[in-house]
C-alpha cells in the first residue's frame, strides 16, 4: 500500500517540476525576444559612434584625396560603409554634393529584422573645406540572435 502512495506522489512532483521548468524556459525566451533587439541596437549605435569619432578625428586636417583613399580602404575591409559629402561653401552651407557611389536606396531588406544605423560627422580638411562623413551600417538582427 505504501508503494501506491509513492507512485501517486511521484507523478505529481514530476508534473509540478516539469510545469515550473517549462514556464521558466518560456519566460526566458520571451524576455530575450523582447529585450535582445533593443540592447543589440544600442550596442551597435554606440559601436558606430565610437568608430566614427575615431575616424573623423584621425582624418581632420588631411586633404580630400587622402580622405577618399582611407575611407575606400576602410569601407572595403569593414562592415561599416562611409559616404563622403562635400559641403559647398560658395552657394549655400546646406547644399551637399554627393561624392560617393554607395547609395542607401540600393539596400533591399530581405527580412523585417534589418536595422540601418547612420552616423554623421563633419570634419575640416587641409584647405578649410568642410566634409560630412556618413557612416552607414546595416545588420540583420535575427542572424545575430541565432548566433
Amino acid at each position: 500500500m505504501k508503494k501506491l502512495k509513492d507512485i501517486k506522489l511521484f507523478p505529481k512532483i514530476f508534473l509540478l517540476t516539469f510545469s515550473i521548468m517549462t514556464f521558466i524556459t518560456i519566460l526566458i525566451h520571451i524576455s530575450i525576444y523582447i529585450i535582445f533587439p533593443k540592447v543589440y541596437i544600442k550596442s551597435e549605435e554606440k559601436n558606430i559612434q565610437n568608430k566614427s569619432k575615431e575616424i573623423a578625428e584621425s582624418l581632420k586636417g588631411e586633404d580630400l584625396n587622402t580622405v577618399k583613399k582611407v575611407i575606400d580602404i576602410y569601407s572595403k575591409n569593414n562592415d561599416i560603409k562611409i559616404n563622403v559629402n562635400i559641403k559647398n561653401n560658395k552657394i549655400n552651407n546646406n547644399n551637399n554634393s554627393n561624392d560617393s557611389s554607395f547609395k542607401v536606396d540600393d539596400l533591399n531588406p530581405k527580412t523585417k529584422t534589418n536595422i540601418l544605423i547612420i552616423e554623421e560627422r563633419e570634419i575640416d580638411l587641409k584647405d578649410n573645406q568642410k566634409v560630412i562623413l556618413q557612416f552607414i551600417k546595416g545588420k540583420d538582427i535575427s542572424d545575430k540572435a541565432k548566433n
